[in-house]
């Protein structure tokens, strides 16, 4: 089953010129070419051992169906890979949009290094990739690594994706020099592509070592830390993380709530662990499944209620660079084309620290950044 993903942002690539969404209809092959499984042979003489021509030409067709020539791909996985398989999938891009279609071959993944032998795409799945170059066809497909649950190595669609890029496959036909010069060549072709705003051209790598960056495993545990904003309070200072949904239904447990150790010089650290409780989850329009919001509080318990509450005094928030951090915890990516496009923006699964709610372009915070957080009360969510 074919799929569609919105994106919000489709960045150009430096060469290779991806359509706009493809109609494969319009996708034949050059003028001159012919499809070899086509018989125009309508000649029904015996041969010798009492075939006819049409006969021995779906011989040759049965044959030929059953003994496809097969091109190894190496790849190799950065990160965890235990329980899961490989797939490759064919992908076009348009304006927003992640056109999605077959897997032409997946297997199980037991070691860092995987090769597997892939037939030559299907006519219909060959597109033109520039328009300054109508006679060069190719076939984009998206490596990818999902938890192969069942074993069966086909992905199902309540397993998650870890892996989704950054680097493609391309099958190439009628390659020009112009793209010749810079590596490409006809049939099977690696590259590294950087859509995350760098504007570096795409790469071209081997065949025999193509890199795929298992890094969308959900992250269960985040380590916050950094300073104070203003002087040290008297009193004993707690920090929560309240859900979203606690501020609708305050009968909600909170995820995280203990006291905040503060050093003299006002520096803190503390350590999250695990997934909110499933009541934290909450639909969004920009996600396929429902997720956790939860907002840091850093508060002193007024009422001795030993939790927070909104009778208790919030002295701060965690902030970086001057913005509210908004602790999201996103499921994994059961859908190849979310999967694609949060590897595109960095964008892992479980703990995802986000500042600037308001920012046109939200920023996700790294390892880094989450020890140089601040408690104010300058950026309130409220």
């Amino acid at each position: 089953m074919r799929s569609t993903v919105i994106l919000s942002t489709i960045l150009s690539l430096a060469l290779l010129g991806c359509p706009p969404a493809v109609d494969k209809d319009d996708t034949a092959p050059p003028e001159g070419d012919t499809d070899s499984d086509t018989d125009t042979d309508t000649d029904t003489d015996t041969d010798a051992d009492g075939d006819t021509d049409a006969d021995s030409d779906a011989d040759s067709d049965a044959d030929s169906d059953t003994d496809v020539d097969l091109t190894d791909l190496t790849f190799t996985i950065e990160g965890d890979f235990e329980g899961t398989a490989l797939s490759l999938t064919w992908f076009t891009m348009g304006d927003e949009i992640f056109e999605l279609g077959s897997t032409i071959a997946s297997t199980g993944v037991d070691a860092a290094t995987v090769t597997v032998g892939v037939p030559a795409p299907d006519a219909e799945d060959m597109f033109v990739l520039d328009e300054d170059a109508p006679g060069m066809l190719g076939a984009l497909y998206m490596p990818a690594l999902h938890v192969d649950d069942d074993g069966d190595v086909e992905h199902d669609e309540d397993e998650i994706y870890v892996a989704a890029g950054p680097t493609w496959v391309a099958y190439l036909q009628g390659v020009t020099p112009e793209y010749q010069s810079i590596g490409f060549a006809d049939g099977w072709n690696s590259i590294l592509v950087d859509l995350g705003g760098s504007g570096a051209p795409p790469e071209v790598g081997s065949i025999h070592d193509i890199p795929v960056q298992a890094g969308l495993w959900p992250r269960d545990e985040i380590e916050l830390g950094g300073g104070l904003f203003g002087p040290m309070p008297i009193d004993p200072v707690r920090f929560a993380l309240a859900s979203y949904a606690w501020f609708h239904d305050s009968s909600l447990s909170h995820t995280y709530d203990e006291d905040l150790s503060l050093a003299t010089d006002g520096s803190w650290s503390l350590t999250v662990s695990g997934a909110p409780e499933s009541s934290h989850f909450l639909p969004v329009h920009w996600y396929e499944e429902p997720i956790a919001i939860e907002l840091g509080i850093a508060y002193q318990d007024r009422d001795g209620g030993g939790s927070f509450d909104l009778r208790d005094s919030q002295i701060g928030y965690p902030c970086y660079d001057g913005e509210f951090v908004m602790m999201l915890y996103l499921p994994g990516h059961t859908d190849l084309g979310t999967a694609i496009m949060m590897d595109m923006q960095g964008v892992g699964a479980g703990w995802t620290p986000m500042a600037g709610i308001d920012a046109p372009e939200p920023l996700f915070l790294d390892d880094t950044m989450l020890q140089s957080l601040e408690i104010s009360p300058l950026c309130s969510p409220f």
